[in-house]
């Protein structure tokens, strides 16, 4: 990760796994990077269609898969890390994610995609 990038990762709770982390850790990291960021263009496009269409099964589905995809990031990397609780600390945004578009709230939480999106910035 860059220190000339735009955004101040820290602040924005996406650090994602640091160099110096075991080389386990690092690889999965790097595994999810492609498809999360796969995950960021289909979120944008369901967040589009679910304001088109009415909750329909197949958006529920979608949610459902989303949010599994962060949970299993999130859990896999904090059990690979060597320190989880600095990882969870660098990666807050992860745990607002997780907890704000949980599938049986979002109907609380409709704007929570929005949480979900800023993991893009992590790439840039």
């Amino acid at each position: 990760m860059s220190t000339n990038t735009f955004f101040n990762h820290r602040v924005l709770g996406l650090m994602g796994v640091p160099r110096n982390e075991s080389l386990k850790a690092q690889s999965a990291a790097k595994m999810f990077e492609g498809p999360m960021l796969l995950l960021a263009g289909w979120i944008v496009i369901d967040w589009y269609l679910q304001i088109q269409a009415d909750g329909s099964l197949q958006h529920t589905i979608s949610d459902w898969v989303i949010w599994g995809f962060f949970m299993t990031e999130t859990v896999l990397l904090t059990f690979l890390v060597n320190d989880p609780k600095q990882y969870l600390k660098n990666n807050w945004v992860n745990l607002l994610i997780i907890i704000f578009s949980f599938p049986l709230i979002w109907h609380i939480f409709p704007y929570a995609t929005g949480f979900r999106l800023l993991r893009i910035n992590r790439f840039i």
